[in-house]
């Protein structure tokens, strides 16, 4: 019996692993409704689960539980970034500078706080972050990874109509990447940014 329920929370990693997160779900909900109580391990795993089906505000309940009853940075990590997949770039920022102070080095973190920088118009705070990162890259994984995360700054600048600014990165992403999903991105944004030129021109 103890085999069959611990296989089911292996079938729900093995889910969430492939994306299928209602599936996975439902499986760890049939773990979960096995045992007496999840042990914080446990609860971790259930959190991330429900993050990725999207409930962020209940993954973030369950975080908020585990951390009142103790820190952990894995877990406090995990709560901001469910405040910024939710859109609350208040509590991202806050969180994840806070993160960042206790942990400079991690640079996970900082990625995640250029992002929410971005989301609360800091930009000059986010490319000076991007810009570290980038020159940390070593292969080309990492730097792709970096130049998407410059798309999204670029996307920012474009927002606030500083057109040159935006296109300025936008080129700098073409001249340095060889992914050509990456290139396509920049030409579609380079056509969208020509006609909102165009749109504020009339």
């Amino acid at each position: 019996e103890e085999q069959k329920v611990f296989k089911l929370r292996m079938e729900a990693g093995e889910l969430t692993l492939e994306g299928k997160c209602d599936e996975a779900l439902a499986k760890y909900e049939e773990f979960k409704s096995k045992r007496t109580a999840l042990s914080n391990q446990e609860l971790m795993e259930y959190a991330s689960i429900i993050s990725c089906t999207k409930d962020y505000k209940r993954a973030i309940r369950i975080y908020d539980k585990l951390l009142n009853e103790e820190f952990d940075f894995k877990a406090a990590f995990e709560r901001a970034k469910n405040y910024y997949y939710d859109q609350d770039s208040t509590k991202a920022v806050e969180e994840l500078e806070s993160l960042n102070n206790s942990n400079p080095d991690d640079d996970e973190v900082r990625a995640f706080l250029a992002g929410a920088y971005v989301m609360t118009n800091k930009l000059s705070s986010a490319e000076n972050i991007y810009r570290d990162l980038e020159r940390k890259a070593v292969d080309d994984k990492s730097k792709n990874d970096v130049f998407q995360m410059m798309l999204y700054l670029g996307d920012g600048y474009a927002k606030n109509k500083n057109y040159d600014k935006a296109n300025s990165i936008y080129n700098e992403v073409l001249t340095n990447t060889h992914d050509n999903n990456l290139t396509d991105d920049v030409y579609q944004k380079q056509l969208w940014l020509g006609d909102a030129l165009i749109q504020d021109k009339k």
